[in-house]
C-alpha cells in the first residue's frame, strides 16, 4: 500500500541551468538535472539537483588563462605514480596544459592540470 508521493525539489528548467566550469576537474562544462528520485513505502520521492555534465559537480564561474595543447614523440616510457607505462617510447602523445580559476563561494580557487594522451 502507498500513501502519497513527496515533492522534495523538481528539475530546473533548461534556460535556468548555467555554464562555466567544473568544480572538480577545472574543466568547462554545463549543469544538468540529475535525478536523485526513490520510491520507498510511502510512495514516490522526488528529488532533483544541478551538477556538471562532466563529473556531477558544482558549475562555478571562472576563467582559462593558459590552454595550451602540443604533440609530442616520446623519446623514453613514460610511467604513472604506480610504476605503470603509460607512454612507450615512440609513440606520439598530445601533452595538455590547462591553467586557471574558478569561483566558489566568493574566493577565487586556481587549478592547474597536466595530462598526456597517446595518439592512435
Amino acid at each position: 500500500m502507498q500513501l502519497g508521493n513527496i515533492t522534495l525539489s523538481s528539475p530546473k528548467r533548461e534556460t535556468d541551468l548555467i555554464t562555466g566550469f567544473c568544480s572538480n576537474c577545472g574543466e568547462p562544462c554545463s549543469e544538468v538535472n540529475i535525478d536523485e528520485s526513490f520510491s520507498d513505502l510511502f510512495g514516490q520521492v522526488s528529488d532533483w539537483s544541478v551538477g556538471s555534465d562532466c563529473c556531477e559537480a558544482e558549475v562555478c564561474g571562472g576563467a582559462i588563462f593558459l590552454d595550451k595543447q602540443t604533440i609530442h614523440t616520446a623519446q623514453k616510457d613514460h610511467r604513472d605514480k604506480k610504476g605503470n607505462i603509460t607512454i612507450r617510447s615512440g609513440q606520439k602523445y598530445k601533452a595538455t596544459i590547462r591553467k586557471g580559476y574558478f569561483v566558489r563561494d566568493g574566493e577565487h580557487v586556481g587549478f592547474f592540470r597536466y595530462t598526456k594522451n597517446v595518439l592512435a
